[in-house]
């Protein structure tokens, strides 16, 4: 009888523990809005960010509040949705997009051409294993971006909304882990009585 019973406790312990999430990846995401301007463009309320983007760069920061709480980060897209970013001049000096951290700037890609008038673009990019790494060094993570111009001239552009999305692996549950624990003694007080 003692037997059988440690069989069906170890067995349904194993069973909860199994159906129960552990360091299964969790989606999110994260939407900075830009404002600033009254006027309504395509359907979106934007901001123009005009001047030397070169020698004052524009800086925002994608801060993840996640539920529950993450272990690591395994992967993350930043898309950012634009328009104008182009030059009066003859030559066009587009935007680069720089993740900014203590241990300084990485590159994470150039936006695409968009005309003055034109229709919304959304250019995505893919973070490196660098980017998300130094992100999970900051509490809660975060990601700060530096929009700079790589021209001379004074520019303009017109952003949208910036979106930060992936997924992460979560801190296991201690419930998960005390039931997996349980059942794992289960089965090796089983073994024990089956040897002697």
């Amino acid at each position: 009888m003692k037997k059988f019973l440690v069989i069906v406790v170890t067995a349904i312990t194993l069973t909860f523990a199994a159906n129960l999430r552990i360091a299964q990846a969790v989606p999110f995401t994260d939407v900075v809005n830009f404002s600033g301007s009254t006027v309504d463009y395509l359907g979106a309320d934007y901001q123009k960010i005009s001047g030397s983007l070169l020698t004052s760069p524009f800086v925002y920061t994608h801060t993840l509040d996640l539920d529950p709480p993450g272990l690591n980060l395994n992967s993350a897209t930043l898309s950012l949705t634009h328009v104008g970013n182009s030059n009066s001049w003859l030559f066009v000096f587009p935007l680069e997009v720089w993740f900014t951290s203590s241990g300084g700037n990485r590159y994470i890609g150039t936006l695409s051409k968009s005309q003055d008038g034109g229709e919304w673009i959304t250019n995505t990019w893919s973070l490196n294993s660098n980017i998300l790494a130094e992100m999970t060094n900051t509490t809660p993570w975060s990601l700060t971006v530096k929009a700079k111009d790589i021209g001379f001239i004074n520019g303009k552009i017109w952003l949208d909304k910036s979106v930060l999305s992936g997924d992460y692996t979560p801190i296991p549950e201690p419930a998960t882990l005390s039931l997996l624990g349980l059942g794992l003694l289960g089965l090796l007080g089983l073994g024990r009585k089956k040897i002697t």
